[in-house]
């Protein structure tokens, strides 16, 4: 099933953009220590089905890092 709008080059390039934001964020605030923000946009880049934010949100919850650890969960993602 086709939706126009999601269909759009607009809203893909918008969409990608999203996405690059939150892996950036959630990459920064994990180089950088803050790994309540970086689950917090890593999660929003998972949530769209971005690869590398699922790896690292995977690697967050086997390690505990913003989260409590949870490996059945790190390893679903």
């Amino acid at each position: 099933r086709h939706n126009k709008d999601t269909d759009c080059k607009e809203y893909q390039m918008a969409k990608k953009s999203l996405i690059d934001a939150c892996y950036g964020l959630g990459s920064y605030y994990r180089i950088n220590g803050d790994y309540d923000k970086s689950f917090f946009y890593l999660s929003q880049g998972a949530e769209m089905e971005h690869g590398p934010s699922e790896v690292f949100l995977g690697q967050a919850y086997e390690y505990g890092l913003g989260t409590p650890p949870n490996i059945a969960t790190a390893v679903e993602l």
